[in-house]
């Protein structure tokens, strides 16, 4: 039996800080805040839309908390982010 892929991760292009992998999992990454306060960062949770598509929410480059289709933040084809939507 073969053991599964390891999960690899690519940065959000408009979502500094945060990345997803090629399985579809989105996090946080490990921050200082402006104040100087450490924060570890966290898996964040997916929603689904009324038309059954996998939503994920972060702050973007511009400090506005947006909401994306998953499949449009990471192009599973190729296994490479997709920046079409910005």
């Amino acid at each position: 039996m073969s053991e599964a892929p390891e999960e690899w991760w690519k940065a959000i292009p408009d979502g500094p800080g945060y990345e997803c992998s090629w399985d579809g999992h989105f996090r946080s990454l490990d921050r200082v805040t402006s104040s100087g306060r450490s924060v570890k960062g966290q898996p964040i949770a997916t929603t689904t839309s009324k038309d059954n598509y996998v939503l994920v929410k972060y702050w973007n480059a511009e400090g506005k908390r947006v909401s994306r289709q998953a499949h449009r933040v990471i192009d599973r084809k190729s296994t490479r982010l997709n920046s079409s939507h910005l």
